[in-house]
């Protein structure tokens, strides 16, 4: 069994094992291919949250939702990509050899390459630490991803000054904190920078939820009035940092709703 190992009645998983990769210990990735699909596609990437792994989009549901989008035709039939990114906030480390930031993107040109989705047009969506990742990476590539999503998506300037020798934050982004490069990776930063104009953007965080994702949120949702952006956010009223309510299938299906008009657009 590998973290990536999940079971789904509507489509065909495949479990890769990359051991060369840019982080340089062996990381897998599922690819879930909708019942019928043939040929490259479209993709939908989805970044797992801290202390958590790729099969739990599977465990709670998330996949069969998405597939289920599909099959009813509220989306294009895409290939799920869940990947295996441990503690590393989907970033390069900056002193050291695990460089999570560029396995994502490697391991995307590798499923280009083998003809498995398109080169461009994806779309990416993250929980927690993943929905860090997705706005950071996202922004960064448009190339790539022309839509992105984030579930509580930490705000790592709130994070890292509230507990700044935290070893999972000092890990990856330095210990004291590196604070230019943490900001080079900042989505709020990315965003003032001019990046995001021509992708659509889709939050969703809970009304109960600790200030590094709930005043992290408000804190992109301010640039709105001044920035000519696609980007909505959804407040779920009483929502905490969890599946229970915050990340649960009603906040999916906001987020289908908006990557459907974003393709129709």
């Amino acid at each position: 069994m590998t973290p990536c190992d999940l079971e789904t009645e509507n489509g065909e998983v495949e479990v890769i094992e990359w051991p060369n990769n840019p982080v340089g210990v062996s990381l897998c990735t599922s690819i879930i291919t909708p019942s019928g699909l043939d040929g490259p596609s479209k993709a939908v990437l989805m970044l797992h949250g801290l202390g958590d792994s790729p099969n739990s989009w599977g465990r709670e549901g998330v996949v069969e939702l998405w597939l289920s989008a599909m099959d009813s035709g509220d989306i294009p039939p895409m290939r799920i990509i869940l990947i295996q990114g441990n503690k590393g906030y989907w970033s390069n480390q900056i002193s050291g050899t695990e460089q999570y930031r560029d396995w994502v993107l490697w391991a995307m040109t590798q499923l280009i390459q083998t003809n498995e989705i398109q080169g461009s047009g994806h779309h990416i969506l993250g929980v927690s630490m993943g929905g860090f990742g997705a706005l950071s990476i996202g922004l960064s590539a448009p190339h790539l991803f022309s839509s992105i999503s984030a579930l509580s998506p930490t705000d790592l300037s709130i994070a890292t000054k509230a507990t700044p020798k935290n070893s999972v934050y000092t890990h990856v982004f330095g210990a004291p904190i590196v604070r230019p490069y943490l900001a080079a990776l900042d989505p709020r930063e990315l965003l003032l920078r001019g990046e995001g104009h021509s992708q659509s953007i889709s939050i969703v965080v809970g009304s109960e939820e600790p200030p590094k994702f709930l005043r992290g949120v408000q804190r992109i949702e301010a640039l709105l009035p001044e920035y000519s952006l696609d980007l909505e956010v959804k407040k779920v009223e009483g929502g905490c940092h969890c599946w229970q309510n915050t990340w649960s299938a009603p906040s999916n299906q906001w987020l289908i709703g908006r990557l459907s008009d974003s393709l129709e657009q």
